[in-house]
């Protein structure tokens, strides 16, 4: 497995011994590239999350786009508790839109998956493919987490809301990061902020069905004994119906940060199988 170090090292030195031919290189023209991803963070994150898988995927000539959602990320100073779903999936909607993409392979994470199939609700003719990496996928109607409260919250994570609307991230070893990886601790723990609860507890309004209908996959990174029940649940009715294809890569939850290079050869089998 190539360490994140040495997989951003490699990138650069590609990127720059190819420079000069490239820029020789009459094929070499804005929007030549094999297709465009379109990679959607979870709860907590932001577009860091995808940096090493991003890069592999340049590489491999694709264009791709990693949009952080309002109030997180590098856009948490916009944080607020009116921050809802239908925010978020206008933010994947708009990227989409203002780029005048088209044969989109959209790609979500964790929490990302409510908010990929939303978009796909409203551009259901330009998207290609759909991957749901250890992500939620709530029928119409359901939320993210069913019976999301503040009680709930501090159940689950040990702290009530931050300033009465914000879930807490959780602790990085509780997201399957190994303890001794201090690198990989410290970067969760520097960068993870807190996610409005709305976002999580609002349903999810599909009325134009979704991803059904769609190339849809769903790959499993954590292992279905570590799911939450409520999550182990849909996982088995995913699996159970026909009209998805299902896949494994159980390197954890955080596999883009910890499995870069194994996420990105995933992406790349799927969309190009």
């Amino acid at each position: 497995m190539m360490r994140r170090r040495d997989l951003l090292k490699a990138g650069a030195l590609a990127i720059t011994a190819s420079a000069p031919a490239d820029a020789e290189d009459p094929g070499c023209k804005p929007g030549n590239t094999k297709g465009t991803f379109v990679l959607v963070h979870g709860a907590n994150q932001g577009a860091w999350i995808w940096r090493d898988v991003e890069t592999v995927l340049r590489l491999e000539g694709y264009q791709v786009f990693t949009p952080t959602l309002t109030g997180l990320g590098a856009l948490s100073h916009r944080v607020s508790p009116n921050i809802g779903l239908r925010d978020h999936i206008a933010d994947i909607v708009n990227v989409i839109d203002t780029e005048e993409l088209d044969d989109v392979l959209l790609v979500g994470h964790s929490y990302g998956g409510t908010v990929v199939t939303g978009a796909c609700d409203a551009l259901r003719e330009r998207i290609k493919k759909v991957v749901f990496l250890d992500a939620n996928a709530p029928e119409d109607g359901q939320p993210t987490i069913p019976g999301l409260t503040p009680e709930l919250v501090e159940k689950v994570t040990g702290q009530p809301p931050e300033n009465g609307y914000l879930v807490p991230a959780l602790p990085p070893a509780r997201l399957g990061i190994d303890p001794a990886d201090e690198e990989l601790t410290a970067l969760l723990e520097r960068r993870m902020t807190g996610h409005p609860i709305r976002t999580l507890s609002e349903p999810l309004e599909l009325p134009n069905g979704g991803t059904q209908g769609l190339d849809r996959t769903f790959v499993l990174m954590t292992p279905l004994d570590k799911l939450q029940p409520f999550a182990r649940k849909r996982m088995k009715e995913i699996d159970a119906d026909e009209s998805w294809n299902y896949r494994e890569l159980l390197a954890g939850h955080q596999a883009m940060l910890v499995a870069p290079c194994e996420v990105a050869e995933l992406l790349l089998e799927l969309v190009e199988g």
